[in-house]
């Protein structure tokens, strides 16, 4: 049954970030929507508690979920080709464009 479960979960996971953020905004999809907010709860939290290296802390603190998906759907559209990425290197990517620490001149 544990088998089942995971192959049927892999197979609705999308691939490329721009499917992500459209099924996670879906209006039709509640129990979906639900899933990508969870995810994203997890995901900035995770960011936030250990910020990867060039990435500054105090810039995640002003990300949630609901902030993050609508950032992410403005990005695609300015920038298609992000939207093309794996979903989880399409998010780090936004973010490190985001939130990298800039260099002084």
């Amino acid at each position: 049954m544990l088998a089942w479960i995971c192959f049927h979960s892999e197979a609705y996971q999308p691939s490329q970030l721009m499917h992500f953020v459209d099924d996670c905004r879906s209006e039709q999809h509640s129990a979906l929507r639900q899933g990508c907010q969870g995810y994203l709860f997890g995901f900035l939290d995770a960011l936030k508690l250990n910020p990867p290296l060039g990435v500054d802390g105090l810039c995640l603190q002003a990300w949630n979920p609901d902030t993050l998906l609508a950032a992410l759907d403005k990005a695609i559209k300015l920038q298609p080709e992000l939207g093309k990425q794996f979903y989880y290197d399409g998010i780090n990517a936004f973010i490190n464009t985001q939130c990298g620490a800039r260099l002084s001149s």
